[in-house]
């Protein structure tokens, strides 16, 4: 008997002097060091000018010889009062190289001409011959360009040019002048909006057509938006800057 209570006096003994292993600590992974993700950037297949970035590139033939040219829009990262300098160049193709045909610095705007809308650069496309240049800004009045280019005895010239202003819950304007044939057609839509904001029924619609004498406009110099064409709208003349 009394070997009987000494095993259990032992083992109680054994039980309160071991002591409880705690759990492995958690010890939580760490989150990969987030790397900031560049925009991709446009790849030319021609050379590109040493500080330039590409915007945007595009094919197309443009002299109707049956082959493609190159136009690439560079932004140049030279400062210039509205933000840095863009530039136009084409390409034409020689022994399977892109070689430089023109180049132009005043037909794409500048980084910051947009106003609080920001970039005005919308992009560039080549149509029926014609380079296809679109940019956009302004502030409460936005505005919107598109200018067409074509190659035609053997220089550059404006062959149209799209401008649309327009402020919400008011009225919008839009000028498509065909450089070419000297024809404008004048939209005017006015807008009505109810106290949330919201346009109130169909807008009023007005379209005006006109006449101008033919005057060619040269690539070489032009600048969008600071071209003035006077117009006669009912009994009055309004100014329009293409």
């Amino acid at each position: 008997m009394k070997i009987k209570i000494t095993l259990i006096a032992l083992l109680l003994f054994l039980l309160s002097c071991k002591k409880e292993t705690p759990p492995p600590e958690v010890i939580p992974e760490k989150s990969p060091q987030e790397t900031p993700v560049e925009e991709p950037k446009v790849k030319s297949e021609a050379k590109v000018p040493n500080g330039f970035t590409v915007l945007a590139e595009v094919k197309g033939d443009l002299n109707e010889d049956g082959t493609e040219e190159l136009v690439v829009v560079y932004d140049t990262k030279k400062e210039t009062d509205m933000g840095t300098e863009r530039q136009l160049h084409v390409y034409h193709k020689e022994n399977n190289e892109w070689k430089p045909w023109m180049e132009n610095s005043t037909v794409v705007l500048p980084s910051q001409h947009g106003g609080v809308m920001g970039d005005p650069f919308e992009g560039v496309q080549i149509e029926n011959g014609a380079i296809v240049l679109n940019h956009f800004g302004g502030s409460r009045e936005k505005w919107h360009y598109t200018h067409r280019f074509r190659y035609q005895d053997s220089e550059w010239n404006l062959i149209g040019a799209t401008v649309v202003l327009s402020s919400p819950c008011e009225q919008s304007e839009t000028l498509d002048y065909n450089v070419s044939t000297g024809k404008i057609e004048l939209k005017m839509e006015k807008e009505s909006c109810d106290e949330n904001g919201e346009p109130k029924g169909e807008p009023k619609a007005t379209t005006k057509s006109l006449k101008t004498t033919k005057t060619p406009i040269k690539m070489e110099g032009f600048k969008p938006g600071e071209n003035k064409k006077l117009i006669t709208v009912g009994k009055k003349k309004k100014e329009y800057y293409y």
